[in-house]
């Protein structure tokens, strides 16, 4: 990918309302998942609903974290490169360790 952005913050701290590429980053997660046609709906809604806590410190990340390690384990190899590619930028490192952790 291009630039670092893990320093560019994904949510307005003032209004909590998602920028514009942190709102591109969760259509294209759900737009990805929406690919993988071997992955159950259910798996894909847990991966859906995470994204958002993601991508910012919240008392639900890790819980969030859960949620999308659980239905990740299931998404094809090219939608997880994909994941993971267009994710890696964009999280804390903390939040990278434990759901990419190789």
């Amino acid at each position: 990918m291009g630039q670092r952005t893990a320093d560019r913050p994904n949510y307005c701290k003032k209004c909590g309302q998602p920028y514009p590429w942190t709102s591109l980053i969760i259509s294209t997660v759900i737009e990805l998942l929406d690919l993988d046609e071997e992955v159950s709906d259910q798996d894909k809604t847990l991966i859906k609903s995470a994204i958002p806590d993601l991508l910012v410190d919240t008392p639900q990340t890790k819980l969030a974290e859960a949620k999308f390690k659980k239905g990740f384990s299931k998404v094809s190899i090219l939608v997880k490169d994909s994941l993971y590619n267009l994710l890696v930028d964009v999280l804390s490192d903390t939040v990278k360790k434990s759901i990419f952790p190789n």
